[in-house]
């Protein structure tokens, strides 16, 4: 496997796995965030059924939570037995735990249920009567939301880990460019023996342009080439100390490709 290939696999992986783990992020914040929302409603509704003793009769009329609130829950009442009193759909499995609340053991509990197929979230509260009250709302609409929204993010996935991998192909390419250089002309010296082969060393950047200006300033024939791609101009930073101990940070840059016909 070649080196720019290595690196295109390298920068294809890397955006794989950021791209993983803020998809997973993302998909566990809008569970949490939907499931809050709908525990929300039953808690609310939870606290306009506590104060009413029966559970109106939508079949005359009756509308459980004002007449411009929807009725968007399933409702239904059991005692302190579990047995169910009076319902507005067909029965929700009762649990122990939902026992305990009727007989004020506990507080409220929450729960979720498989119906015949259909998953239900389901909060249990106790009311004044020394009952509960038992409501409940379908998950189905959460879990297509967070359905499509994996397909979404699946997608975004496939097209970010091969534009990533084009993408470190093509810088790849342009980064390697210096070494294929450097090996075309090592290549040509081994065959020809010809130590003279020219290699670009300085960069045509701001840096390489000083250099060259002030060393002919000071009367120096110097008519190396600027290389146009591949490592920048060398530099040397010198930190010195109050006492005047000197650190000397150097980088090579483009010196790395001098060869024999670059010095006279």
């Amino acid at each position: 496997m070649s080196l720019r290939t290595r690196i295109a696999l390298i920068v294809a992986g890397s955006v794989a796995a950021a791209i993983l783990t803020i998809s997973g992020v993302t998909l566990f914040a809008a569970r949490s965030q939907a499931r809050r929302t709908l525990d929300g409603v039953l808690e609310d509704r939870a606290a306009q059924l506590e104060a009413l003793d029966r559970i109106p009769n939508r079949g005359v009329g009756e509308r459980p939570f004002g007449r411009f609130v929807p009725d968007d829950v399933l409702v239904q009442r059991i005692d302190r037995r579990g047995d169910i009193i009076d319902a507005n759909v067909d029965p929700i499995p009762v649990s122990p735990a939902d026992i305990e609340v009727a007989n004020r053991q506990r507080a409220r509990h929450w729960a979720d249920v498989v119906v015949d197929g259909s998953k239900l979230r389901v909060l249990t509260v106790a009311d004044r009567n020394r009952q509960a009250v038992m409501l409940a709302r379908p998950l189905t609409e959460i879990d297509e939301n967070l359905a499509r929204l994996r397909t979404v993010m699946a997608v975004v996935a496939i097209l970010g880990v091969a534009g990533a991998g084009g993408f470190g192909f093509l810088v790849a390419g342009r980064a390697i460019r210096p070494v294929r250089r450097l090996t075309s002309a090592a290549s040509a010296v081994a065959a020809t023996h010809d130590f003279d082969h020219p290699i670009e060393v300085e960069r045509d950047d701001e840096l390489g342009d000083v250099f060259a200006h002030d060393i002919r300033a000071q009367g120096v024939s110097f008519k190396s080439a600027q290389a146009k791609d591949g490592p920048l101009t060398a530099r040397c930073l010198v930190l010195v100390t109050p006492d005047a101990q000197r650190t000397m940070n150097t980088y090579l840059g483009a010196c790395i490709h001098l060869a024999r016909s670059d010095v006279d």
